[in-house]
C-alpha cells in the first residue's frame, strides 16, 4: 500500500491480482484495474507520479501509468523465478526489489521500456539478521 500525498489518494495491492486506487476525500475506489495472471504484492509511485510499479507473485513488475489503471502499460518479466514481495523507491528513477529467496536486486526503468534491467544482485536478506 502506498500514499499520494498531492492526490489524496491511497493505492493498494490485493491477492486477487488487482491494484485499487481509493480517492480519500470523497471516501471511495475511484479506480481498480483488471484482473492480473497472479498475486501482486506491493506497489510504489515513481517518475514524481506518472508510473506507479507493482510487484507480483510470479516475480514480475508491472507498470502502470497515473490514471490509467485498467491495465498495465509495462512489464518487467523474469525478475525472479520467486516472488517479489517488497519494493522500496530510492529515487523517481530506482528501486530495490526484495525477493522470496532473500535476494535484493537494485532496479532502473530507464526511457524506453526495453532498458528496463535489474542492475545487479545485491546480496542475501539473511546476511543482515544473522
Amino acid at each position: 500500500m502506498t500514499f499520494s500525498a498531492d492526490s489524496m489518494k491511497l493505492l493498494g495491492t490485493s491477492g486477487d491480482g488487482t491494484l485499487s486506487v481509493c480517492n480519500l476525500r470523497r471516501n471511495k475506489v475511484q479506480h481498480k484495474s483488471e484482473f492480473s495472471e497472479d498475486e501482486l504484492l506491493s506497489v510504489v509511485i515513481m517518475k514524481n507520479g506518472q508510473k506507479v510499479i507493482c510487484s507480483s507473485q510470479t516475480g514480475n513488475i508491472l507498470l502502470y501509468s497515473w490514471g490509467c489503471f485498467k491495465d498495465c502499460s509495462d512489464r518487467f518479466i523474469d525478475l525472479s523465478p520467486n516472488s517479489v514481495d517488497a519494493l522500496l523507491k530510492l529515487d523517481e528513477d530506482r528501486l530495490i526489489a526484495g525477493s522470496e529467496t532473500g535476494l535484493i536486486r537494485h532496479i532502473t526503468k530507464q526511457s524506453h521500456p526495453t532498458n528496463c534491467r535489474a542492475l545487479r544482485v545485491s546480496g542475501r536478506a539473511s546476511c543482515f539478521f544473522s
